[in-house]
């Protein structure tokens, strides 16, 4: 009641001055717990949303719980698999201890992990059967991946090499990662030094030098991440001078034999060192399970995940079948994964001198391909606003079509300041003195002729405003041309600077050039 003026409140209607201010306050009030509840409104939805998502999760987990109880009871049948599994571990990892490994009974099932198993304690300690082993893989792939992954493990690669290319054929130009696995074991030297230079050769064919734009990509990104120029990083890695060795990574230590029948889904991460890395392939293998238990495992795996993340996002992942197992391997092309382990392999190693003599083609094509858009360079235009006109500026000058253009465009001015005004008070100021003086000599009365005098004298001040506007315009317009004349070659110079700068970072670029091709081609 204090904001109501005296004026309303005795000048005008006293109860219609309440009602007016009592509808604001309701108003008001209203469109406040209208914000309140929309908020509140809001809140609750998410909180909804968020409650039965969780109880959507915690629902699948627990089903996931009782048919996982379902599955054990199914797994249970296949004893001897898991058995045998069991004592493969174990012998594994006495073998890798310097330890005598007991022999693995395969019980008549024909699971090939018996068998394999016995061959590879066969080849540690100095008897392999290469026809058993043969046998072994023609019977069964993993068999084969098996012994060659094992072998590498335990520092028996060498004896196995020579089946390596084999295992590392691509499949339209992709290794899936238990190829890249044993790819990498390969450049660390697990099988040998001479094993490398044969790949890369029977790869020859996967990584085309000819495709200069997807080695162009591969040195831009890698030089982006790294906060280089494409150029600058391609030359720091044609410079053996820039070279620097990789760290040397940890190898993960030995499983423990009771932990190493879990699943491999378990695994948080398989180990990027090279036996480390066989290591957990040959575990894979062998948890992957035999015929029939194989689908049964890659079920519990999915439903274990499921129940040690009861997420939404996880809840909603219902992997089954082997499709599952297949979809999770993943594949690089035979390019991405021999520059990848040529970034990684130390300096001054046989291995990356082998890896750079095969990247280097490659480098070349990008260099080659890229070299015409490299040393391009467009001459400098700027734009300069000239009268409400865009006018494109070089360093050769301005666009002469675009300059004529914004000079024709007349200056903004004044209406009042035009030539017709200027002409029509200076005719009528001249023809009142005219004929004033007339009048005076024709004895006409004085007054008329003093008002036909101060009316000339009027038209004569407008007449001389006139012509004092239109000199003022013309002087406007002469500071405007100018100043338009200046900004024109103030962009000139600029586009001369700028095109300086780029013919100089054109022949830095050159010189970069040349000096890329001589360290690549002396590799």
């Amino acid at each position: 009641m204090s904001d109501i003026s005296g004026f309303d409140w005795w000048f005008r209607d006293r109860d219609y001055v309440l009602r007016e201010r009592l509808a604001d306050v309701e108003s008001q009030a209203y469109a406040a717990s209208a914000r309140s509840s929309a908020r509140l409104s809001s809140q609750l939805s998410r909180l909804q949303g968020s409650l039965e998502s969780r109880l959507n999760a915690l629902s699948a987990a627990f089903d996931a719980y009782v048919e996982l109880g379902d599955l054990r009871e199914q797994l249970a049948g296949y004893g001897d698999s898991a058995a045998i599994r069991r004592e493969s571990l174990a012998a594994i990892a006495a073998l890798g201890d310097g330890r005598p490994a007991q022999p693995v009974d395969d019980r008549n099932t024909g699971y090939w992990v018996a068998p394999a198993t016995n061959a590879l304690i066969a080849r540690v300690t100095g008897a392999p059967d290469e026809a058993t082993e043969a046998r072994l893989a023609e019977a069964d792939p993993s068999a084969e991946v098996f012994l060659v992954a094992a072998a590498g493990a335990l520092g028996h690669g060498a004896g196995v090499a020579a089946r390596v290319p084999a295992l590392l054929q691509p499949t339209d130009g992709r290794l899936v990662d238990s190829q890249q696995t044993i790819w990498r074991a390969v450049v660390e030297g697990s099988y040998g030094e001479g094993l490398l230079p044969v790949l890369l050769q029977d790869w020859a064919a996967w990584m085309p030098a000819d495709d200069g734009a997807d080695w162009w990509g591969w040195a831009h990104r890698e030089g982006s991440a790294s906060g280089r120029t494409t150029l600058d990083w391609i030359e720091q890695q044609a410079s053996a001078a820039t070279d620097r060795p990789a760290p040397i990574e940890a190898q993960p230590e030995q499983q423990p034999v009771e932990q190493a029948d879990q699943p491999a889904a378990q695994v948080d991460q398989r180990p990027t060192g090279s036996v480390g890395g066989l290591r957990q392939l040959v575990f894979e293998l062998i948890d992957a399970g035999y015929g029939a238990e194989r689908e049964l495992l890659i079920r519990a795996r999915a439903l274990r995940a499921r129940i040690e993340n009861p997420t939404p996002g996880h809840s909603e992942e219902q992997p089954d079948g082997q499709g599952a197992a297949d979809a999770a391997e993943s594949s690089a092309t035979v390019a991405q994964v021999v520059r990848a382990s040529f970034l990684q392999a130390p300096a001054g190693s046989q291995a990356r001198a082998d890896l750079r003599a095969a990247v280097v083609p490659g480098l070349l094509a990008a260099i080659e391909g890229e070299t015409p858009n490299v040393l391009h360079s467009e001459p400098t235009s700027v734009l300069v606003r000239v009268s409400g006109k865009s006018v494109p500026v070089t360093a050769d000058g301005p666009d002469r079509q675009a300059w004529a253009a914004a000079q024709r465009v007349p200056p903004v001015t004044d209406p009042a300041n035009g030539n017709p005004r200027l002409y029509g008070f200076a005719g009528a100021a001249g023809g009142c003195i005219v004929l004033a003086l007339i009048l005076a000599i024709a004895g006409v009365s004085a007054v008329l002729v003093v008002l036909l005098l101060l009316v000339g004298v009027v038209f004569g001040v407008l007449a001389g405003r006139v012509l004092l506007g239109r000199r003022a315009e013309q002087q406007e317009h002469q500071r405007q041309q100018q100043s338009n004349n200046e900004r024109i070659e103030q962009a000139v110079r600029s586009a001369q600077q700028t095109d300086a700068t780029q013919r100089d970072a054109v022949q830095q670029s050159a010189a970069q050039l040349d000096r890329i091709r001589a360290a690549l081609s002396a590799g």
